[in-house]
């Protein structure tokens, strides 16, 4: 692989792993990862990112550390500049302890069209999609996130004295060193699992009680508790810049391709709602969603002044 891919792809999961990435940075990273030999750079940098990450707690790392610091120089210590130098570490390592255990919750949005990347103080990556809501509240033995609205995966920093536990209307998702998605409506909770297991507490669990995932399920929960298996796959794409339809009916495809643009479609040939959709389609790519089904069903499409398209027979 050349040495110039490597390097880029490096970057990028340097700038994805930063504090708060912008929806223009995600544009730009989505155009690069298009070409088949970028996309397999950025898998193979972030999985030695994610491995490195993992090293923070291994003990013989940490052995070495402490055998390190028993061996330097007797008297180092006493010099006024290091004590100096290491009181002041302490100061602010004390601040920043007290800044994390009595702050107050912090919020992350993002508008119709917009992602963002964010990096929580836990190392818990955060990837929000379109028109989303979270709130997060850590405290010294939990760590709580509302997802208010919207849709978000979550890459969970392991830390078993802490559960990560994301809450929603129609149930709670409970991880440790997890990776899952999650999305939440008025109707309809749903969660897919990358890795780890997560644990699902429905608000109305009815007959199931609560759900555990392995990697690879998903599955979605409605308003009276009942479960509908899913397709991991179908849930995640939009991390890639892409809605996936897999006999999906189409009012339910339209809605879905609304969340990402404010050119809305609305459907007047209520006979075709129930009609199903399969394929893949760019997010934001409103005229290549019109121009498939309009192909597909008899439909036309009545393009409006403000932006807006209208599908009638």
């Amino acid at each position: 692989m050349d040495r110039q891919v490597r390097e880029a792809a490096a970057a990028w999961v340097a700038r994805l792993n930063a504090r708060a990435v912008d929806s223009a940075v995600l544009e730009a990273f989505y155009e690069w990862r298009k070409d088949p030999l970028h996309a397999r750079a950025y898998e193979t940098a972030d999985a030695h990112w994610r491995q490195a990450e993992a090293l923070g707690d291994d003990s013989d790392i940490k052995a070495a550390l402490a055998q390190a610091l028993q061996a330097a120089p007797r008297g180092w210590a006493r010099r006024p500049q290091i004590l100096l130098a290491m009181a002041c570490l302490v100061i602010l390592a004390l601040g920043a302890s007290l800044f994390v255990l009595t702050r107050s919750e912090t919020r992350f949005t993002t508008g119709v069209g917009e992602e963002r990347v964010v990096q929580l103080e836990d190392g818990t990556r955060l990837h929000l999609n379109t028109d989303s809501d979270v709130a997060v509240d850590f405290s010294r033995s939990r760590r709580d996130v509302r997802l208010t609205r919207g849709e978000a995966s979550f890459h969970v920093a392991h830390d078993s004295a802490r559960p990560f536990v994301v809450h929603a209307a129609l149930g709670a998702v409970t991880a440790v060193g997890t990776q899952f998605d999650m999305r939440t409506r008025a109707d309809r909770l749903s969660v897919a699992l990358t890795e780890g297991s997560v644990e699902i507490a429905p608000t109305h669990a009815g007959k199931t009680g609560n759900i555990r995932l392995t990697p690879g399920q998903a599955v979605s929960i409605d308003a009276r508790g009942r479960v509908m298996p899913g397709k991991a796959t179908l849930f995640s794409q939009w991390k890639n810049g892409r809605i996936l339809f897999d006999r999906t009916p189409l009012s339910e495809a339209i809605a879905e391709v609304n969340r990402y643009t404010s050119r809305t479609i609305t459907l007047s040939a209520s006979d075709l709602a129930g009609e199903t959709v399969n394929g893949g389609f760019d997010t934001g790519d409103v005229d290549a969603f019109v121009d498939a089904v309009t192909a597909l069903y008899p439909l036309k499409a009545e393009r409006r002044a403000d932006g807006t398209i209208r599908l009638s027979r």
